[in-house]
């Protein structure tokens, strides 16, 4: 998880981030298919209004999880990262959450969480980090690398992010799951009610200084 401290000094850190803000009505952005032809696909404003004919308005508040079929790439460093090195992020590529999209999300939705199975919203290559630099300065936290199991349904669920409260922590391994409201949408597949998304790689803490009790 990336606190809005992550880049804003003065922006909640892990110790402070209310916990209110980590949990939030869910939605399910589907964006397999694009992300599986493309390496570099970004997710647009036309994919969001697409959702919204087949699914309904976002939800006020909403979590928006962004499944790009990354889950299942873990932990093949090649594939998940889509480089042999990886020690050089500037040769990353991966899918992305396009600018227009995070705009469009805080301009006319309610967003207030975004979480994606890969590495961050933003393009490897773009050290100004626009999508992190939006969402973060508006207090809204951003969850990446999260294992997005295929059977979580495109609505109808409480998405939960837990983070351990750090002072002066920025981003965080967190512990994230979702609680159905309809059990029967996973039937058979996953235990009834509750659906557990685990972390898929080790998030950064950054400005550690000591755990808070």
């Amino acid at each position: 998880m990336d606190a809005p401290r992550h880049f804003y000094p003065t922006g909640f850190d892990l110790k402070d981030l209310p916990l209110e803000r980590t949990i939030a009505d869910g939605v399910m952005i589907d964006v397999r298919s694009e992300a599986e032809a493309n390496i570099d696909y970004q997710l647009t404003v036309e994919k969001l209004l697409a959702w919204e004919e087949n699914h309904g308005r976002l939800p006020p508040r909403a979590a928006v999880v962004v499944n790009n079929g990354w889950t299942s790439r873990w932990p093949d460093p090649l594939s998940f990262f889509g480089t042999k090195n990886g020690n050089n992020y500037t040769s990353f590529h991966f899918p992305i959450v396009s600018i227009e999209a995070a705009e469009w999300l805080l301009q006319n939705r309610d967003l207030k969480i975004l979480a994606l199975d890969v590495p961050s919203p933003d393009g490897a290559t773009d050290d100004t980090f626009p999508v992190h630099q939006l969402l973060l300065s508006r207090n809204i936290i951003i969850v990446e690398n999260v294992m997005v199991p295929n059977t979580l349904p495109a609505r109808g669920f409480r998405f939960h992010a837990a983070p351990i409260r750090i002072e002066g922590g920025t981003g965080v391994q967190t512990r994230v799951y979702a609680i159905l409201n309809d059990a029967s949408s996973c039937a058979n597949e996953i235990p009834p009610t509750f659906l557990l998304l685990l972390f898929l790689a080790a998030a950064a803490v950054f400005n550690y200084k000591r755990l808070a009790v």
